[in-house]
């Protein structure tokens, strides 16, 4: 396939959501050959600029820099509002959009008025539509486990505090870095003049506004080349970049303000995939959920990022990235007894799980643990906690040498879907304190992330037909909640079928199926994508899509 139908031409595909290990297609319909976004996107730029017109236009450092800070409102009265908050009653929930030209168009209609409301993969999407209707290669890339890093170190720190009762606390107020579940951005195909052609071909940009750089909110363009290297003097903005996919996950307790012990690093943690499109030129078809037990069937892109970890090269990257950004990273002494957790398969919105982990003796002499505790929280999927589940101690025990303990802990629907957050992402730390010998204690700590699946929308239509024809699209899905789904409404989208406007939807019973029949109209001819995202007050963004033929 030439790369140019897919990184130009090709105007339907997909952004990645979810976990690294579950991960969810997200269909999209870029649109940008629909009528009157090509007008929108060179008003655009024109007003990111200044309405500055000059040669500055034909420089796609200027232009790709340009883009990813109009598509934000933050400085310039650009496209779309970012918000995390779960409240979006005055605009459109993020997990709304399907169609970036429903975006562009009515940011159009109400004169620059910035559209409410989005997050990265919207922010992406938007990014692309925009590229691509000027000419610009690009593609949508999704970072799975990607932190952001505040104070420029190039690690993540996470601080941690004993309470009252001796037990090891992460402590919030201490800790501003995060690592996203994901975050998406985009890439950008140009040469590099500014850098002597050195790093010529893919460019991070990333209109998500994170942090300020040159006194506004944009990202790039970051050569990918650099990013692989830890050349993190190289422009633009490569150390914020460089620590979304390859920084180390450093956890320190705190004691005072003068003593910080080092309780160990994670150096695998961010940037564990790094998933984009095929490029195959066509719309997406394969699996809209995909485990890690599946056969990927994005295009993993992560070896462009980085170097196999704990490679010499990969280390090398990231000592390069440290010097650069001139940060202690204080010392560390290995811990012998690990913890490890016990992987499954995709746990339902509205089931009962189970959470299991082992603790692991690498040594070959017995180890006291102590201090046992498992914590769970949901979050949001930028990191931020929305609400304590539990708090649950463990017993103590005595761990032979070379030996391992496995432990399980159950999760009842009730105890937390009244606190459950959008993308169903939750945080579970398990710590404890193990005695050595000579009086000597490691704390041990780790952090791990998963998401709770939700139900895909199954469609069942005819997969050909003529243009002009009317065809009938019999939807599905299970409502796994105990719980009525309220306030539901239906989004129905495809670049290839005539616009039908969002479908208000009765209450879903619980623990029942929704079943509903619409008539859609093929409209042009080829492969064609239709797409339908189902969101409610409890589960948002039920997603589903089917392929059509259109002749």
């Amino acid at each position: 396939t030439n790369l140019l139908e897919e990184y130009v031409l090709n105007d339907q595909g997909a952004v990645f959501q979810g976990s690294s290990d579950h991960i969810g297609a997200k269909v999209w319909n870029f649109a940008q050959f629909e009528e009157g976004v090509l007008e929108v996107c060179f008003s655009l730029l024109r007003k990111s600029l200044g309405y500055k017109v000059g040669p500055h236009m034909s420089n796609p450092v200027t232009m790709a820099r340009a883009i990813s800070a109009i598509v934000n409102s933050n400085d310039d009265d650009g496209v779309l509002v970012g918000n995390w908050s779960g409240d979006y009653d005055d605009g459109t929930s993020p997990t709304a959009w399907i169609n970036s030209s429903d975006i562009l168009l009515q940011y159009s209609r109400n004169k620059g008025e910035a559209v409410r409301y989005g997050q990265c993969w919207v922010f992406s999407a938007v990014v692309t539509t925009v590229c691509r209707a000027i000419g610009l290669p690009c593609k949508s890339v999704t970072c799975f486990d990607s932190a952001h890093d505040t104070d420029g170190s190039t690690t993540i720190d996470y601080v941690f505090t004993r309470n009252a009762d001796g037990y090891l606390k992460r402590d919030r107020d201490r800790t501003d870095d995060s690592i996203w579940n994901f975050h998406v951005w985009n890439e950008v195909w140009m040469a590099r003049k500014d850098l002597k052609n050195e790093y010529d071909g893919w460019q991070v940009i990333d209109a998500t506004p994170q942090e300020i750089s040159d006194d506004i909110f944009c990202c790039g363009p970051a050569p990918v080349a650099a990013i692989k290297t830890g050349n993190c003097k190289i422009l633009y903005d490569l150390p914020f970049v460089f620590a979304e996919v390859n920084s180390d996950v450093i956890r320190w307790e705190y004691v005072n303000k003068l003593t910080w012990i080092n309780m160990g690093s994670d150096t695998k943690r961010t940037g564990a995939k790094i998933f984009s499109k095929n490029p195959d030129g066509k719309p997406y078809t394969d699996s809209l959920t995909i485990s890690r037990w599946q056969k990927s069937s994005p295009h993993d892109v992560t070896s462009d990022y980085k170097f196999p970890e704990g490679s010499r090269e990969e280390r090398r990257a990231v000592d390069n990235a440290a010097q650069a950004s001139r940060v202690f990273r204080g010392k560390q002494t290995p811990n012998d007894v690990k913890i490890e957790m016990v992987e499954k398969d995709g746990m339902m919105v509205g089931e009962d799980f189970t959470i299991e982990f082992r603790l692991v003796n690498t040594s070959q002499k017995k180890r006291e643990v102590s201090s046992l505790h498992l914590e769970l929280y949901s979050k949001f999927y930028t990191g931020e906690i929305k609400s304590k589940i539990f708090f649950k101690p463990l017993p103590g025990l005595t761990l032979e040498g070379k030996k391992d303990k496995t432990f399980s802990v159950d999760v009842k629907s009730k105890d937390y879907l009244d606190k459950i957050a959008e993308q169903a992402n939750m945080e579970v730390i398990i710590s404890a304190t193990v005695a050595k010998e000579n009086n000597n204690k490691d704390n041990i700590v780790k952090v791990d992330n998963f998401r709770l699946r939700r139900a895909d929308i199954e469609i069942k239509m005819p997969t050909s037909c003529k243009k002009g024809e009317e065809l009938t699209a019999h939807l599905n899905f299970k409502n796994h909640l105990p719980v009525p789904m309220t306030k539901c409404v239906l989004y129905l989208g495809g670049a290839g079928f005539e616009k039908i406007e969002k479908i208000p939807q009765k209450d879903v019973p619980a623990k029942s199926d929704w079943k509903l029949s619409v008539k859609v109209k093929a409209k042009r001819v080829g492969l064609e994508q239709f797409s339908v995202t189902f969101d409610s007050q409890e589960v948002p963004d039920i997603t589903g899509r089917a392929e059509v033929q259109v002749k």
